[in-house]
């Protein structure tokens, strides 16, 4: 991950956001599965919101991320290093 350059400030934001969105599904889920609660529409609701935030990181993953830009010699590049080789 050396080449995602995001702030801490974002960084925190999205983990945040993140944590967020997934205790909210965990609740609901929760609700659902040991107190025997209809949390279905809740639970279809923190769903869509999850998948929102996880498509928003990755976005941010994405559009914070800097290519490492390495140069290829031209042909005409090696022969003029050969020649000064030689």
């Amino acid at each position: 991950l050396p080449n995602i350059y995001l702030t801490w400030k974002k960084l925190f934001l999205l983990l945040v956001a993140w944590l967020a969105a997934q205790g909210w599904w965990l609740y609901h889920a929760y609700q659902l599965e040991f107190q025997g609660k209809n949390t279905f529409a809740q639970i279809w609701l923190a769903s869509i919101v999850f998948g929102f935030v996880n498509v928003i990181i990755l976005c941010a993953i994405i559009y914070n991320y800097r290519q490492i830009v390495v140069s290829v010699p031209t042909p005409a590049e090696k022969s003029a290093s050969e020649k000064k080789n030689d």
